[in-house]
């Protein structure tokens, strides 16, 4: 989880459409992890690491600020 920054651009990634729905998201992540992003209809993307059947917290991205992660150790919404 140490690859992922506070500040990386969670806009990168590419998105799996197939798999994904209205407000929750699957993307490719670095080394082709899956990663998991739960919007809200306002400005806030949670996004987690999935790691087998575990969702792991990675922090937050805010459409108003160009989806840059803010890293958080537990969830804050």
């Amino acid at each position: 989880m140490k690859k992922y920054k506070n500040g990386l651009d969670m806009g990168e990634f590419d998105h799996i459409g197939i798999i994904s729905q209205y407000n929750r998201n699957y993307h490719v992540g670095i080394d082709r992890d899956l990663l998991f992003a739960k919007s809200d209809d306002d400005n806030t993307t949670e996004w987690y690491l999935v790691s087998g059947k575990q969702f792991l917290y990675l922090g937050e991205s805010y459409c108003d600020e160009g989806d840059l992660l803010h890293r958080y150790e537990s969830e804050r919404t």
